[in-house]
């Protein structure tokens, strides 16, 4: 939508995008406001290069490239008109939109409401077919096209590969070799799409967008969708766990209380619950540099250092001592914070269950 809008501006009506590419995705936390840069410059009288970039999320960061793509002015021939009652043949297989919808949830591409836009869905040897009902009754002043609208067009790709390909992994768009619209595109549509070319890595297809009349409003050359690693999907998956009580059917051996060996956080949390827990023996492990025993109840280690780590637990590894890691407070509130933090908090049910068993 931006790069159309952005050629609509540079050369009017008369022109088409070419060899566009998304770059790197770009990531939206809840609640947060992100500038986006978009760079028109003129290479020829009637060519031009694009660039939309993201502007530095913080002062003195770098700005990160998103899509570049090629704006040329040129009268486009029209798209050949379709008539879709007279191209049923072509596509005699019938999808159940559910059914279709709940195989790309399989596939890792869950998609909400508004991105369900496809209402009836047709197949053929290396073609598809998808009428399409937008979520919204008409595009957002200033758009040329909802992107959720765009989005429900490319989905039918997935209905025109062979029943029996053997694709895993969510696919994404990569690559775009030519793109013209010649009119806002609003729904009620039609999405024509034909395959070019299919392996385990890469989906390429040519579609064509009608109106309810069959009239071409839009044209998508050579769009390459690449597969992204579904195992990284599914370890994704993987880190979310939950605690659940059972009812114990006897009670616990009677067992010695050992020591709480406790890591505190930098913030003082940790030395505020030793100040509480100050009746029982309390052992505690401060982040610092290296490996520092101040006393026999107040220890450094470097977070992280794996050997630091095991010192302290042989120490006390022995029944009744109880272990408690508060060090996942410090970590940052960014993704690769709380990727940590998740590996962190799942660690330290663990660690409170060690003992050593003889």
């Amino acid at each position: 939508e931006i790069a159309t809008a952005a050629a609509l501006h540079t050369f009017g009506e008369t022109c088409r995008i070419e060899a566009l590419r998304f770059e790197a995705p770009l990531l939206l936390h809840e609640g947060e406001e992100i500038r986006l840069a978009v760079e028109v410059r003129g290479e020829a009288p009637d060519c031009a290069t694009l660039l939309i970039r993201s502007l530095a999320r913080k002062e003195g960061g770098e700005a990160t490239p998103h899509v570049t793509a090629r704006i040329v002015r040129q009268e486009g021939e029209a798209i050949t008109p379709l008539d879709p009652e007279a191209a049923h043949p072509r596509f005699p297989e019938t999808i159940e939109r559910e059914r279709f919808y709940r195989r790309l949830h399989e596939a890792g591409l869950e998609y909400g409401p508004t991105f369900q836009g496809i209402e009836e869905l047709r197949r053929g040897t290396g073609c598809a077919l998808a009428r399409i009902e937008g979520r919204h009754e008409r595009v957002p002043a200033g758009m040329r096209c909802d992107p959720a609208l765009l989005d429900a067009c490319w989905q039918a790709i997935g209905a025109a590969l062979p029943r029996d390909a053997h694709l895993t992994g969510p696919f994404l768009p990569a690559k775009i070799e030519r793109f013209r619209s010649f009119q806002p595109i609003l729904p009620p549509l039609w999405s024509h799409v034909e395959l070019r070319s299919f392996d385990e890595d890469e989906i390429v297809a040519d579609l064509s967008i009608h109106d309810a009349a069959g009239v071409g409003v839009a044209e998508v050359r050579g769009l390459h969708l690449r597969r992204i690693g579904g195992s990284s999907i599914e370890d994704i998956r993987r880190w979310g766990y939950r605690i659940e009580w059972r009812p114990s059917t006897s009670p616990p051996p009677a067992e010695a209380e050992g020591p709480l060996v406790l890591f505190c956080d930098r913030g003082g949390v940790g030395e505020a619950l030793a100040h509480t827990l100050a009746g029982g023996e309390v052992i505690r492990i401060t982040p610092g540099e290296r490996f520092v025993a101040h006393a026999d109840d107040r220890f450094e280690i470097a977070p992280g250092n794996e050997d630091d780590l095991a010192r302290i637990v042989a120490r006390w590894d022995r029944p009744g001592t109880r272990f408690l890691d508060l060090s996942p407070l410090d970590l940052p509130a960014d993704l690769s914070g709380a990727i940590t933090s998740v590996a962190c908090a799942a660690l330290s049910p663990i660690l409170l269950r060690i003992q050593k068993i003889s």
